[in-house]
């Protein structure tokens, strides 16, 4: 017993030095941390495609898209971006806003549904005025419609798929704010996004078993 004892530190010694197995899970873990941060850290300016709508200047009504072909979005409904100021804008001077009771802001992923959405809100300043809902693709509700009150900005966030946004503004004679809004789809991202956090925990704990079996 004794015996079989000291060879087991010396394997297990052996086993702490990085294997093959080890190497090649610490550069998987290091590939998925550079290829999907929305994963790792949750923050609009972190997603696929961003947009703090500075310098964008719309008039009410029309429609206009941001991010690359494969991962548009497009902002309609009785909505604008204009320069609002720094007082309103939670960054910058510009913002998306929706005006006029049960005015209605529309965000429609048009070319893939996304698979995250992140973006700040302000109700302005009366309270109770602005609810945000999100649809996934099927038209189905995801979660329970978001309420917000008062000109404090909440960070707002969705899982996907995220098919279309509603912004309503039930307040006449208000504003209601979006600003610095970020999403990423499913179309934009890369293989090893697509599998997931736990789905790379799994990957990685699987390549670092396989080393350590292969040096024992």
């Amino acid at each position: 017993m004794k015996l079989e004892r000291s060879r087991g530190r010396g394997r297990n010694a052996a086993r702490r030095s990085p294997g093959a197995g080890g190497l090649l899970a610490a550069w998987v873990l290091g590939v998925a941390v550079a290829l999907c941060p929305t994963m790792l850290a949750a923050a609009p300016a972190d997603q696929d495609v961003f947009e703090d709508f500075e310098g964008l200047s719309t008039a009410y009504g029309v429609p206009f898209e941001i991010g690359p072909s494969g991962s548009r979005a497009e902002f309609g409904g009785n909505a604008r971006s204009s320069n609002v100021g720094s007082i309103r804008a939670f960054s910058g001077t510009y913002a998306w806003t929706v005006r006029n009771a049960a005015g209605i802001g529309t965000i429609t992923f048009l070319d893939a549904p996304a698979s995250v959405v992140e973006f700040y809100a302000s109700a302005g300043t009366n309270p109770d005025v602005m609810t945000i809902e999100a649809y996934d693709p099927d038209d189905v509700l995801i979660g329970s419609p978001i309420d917000l009150s008062g000109s404090s900005w909440v960070l707002v966030s969705f899982p996907g798929p995220v098919g279309r946004i509603e912004v309503t503004n039930r307040a006449a004679g208000d504003v209601v704010y979006v600003d610095d809004f970020g999403y990423s789809t499913e179309a934009g991202s890369a293989v090893v996004p697509l599998l997931g956090l736990p789905g790379i925990a799994v990957l990685v704990g699987a390549l670092a078993l396989s080393g350590w079996r292969r040096r024992g």
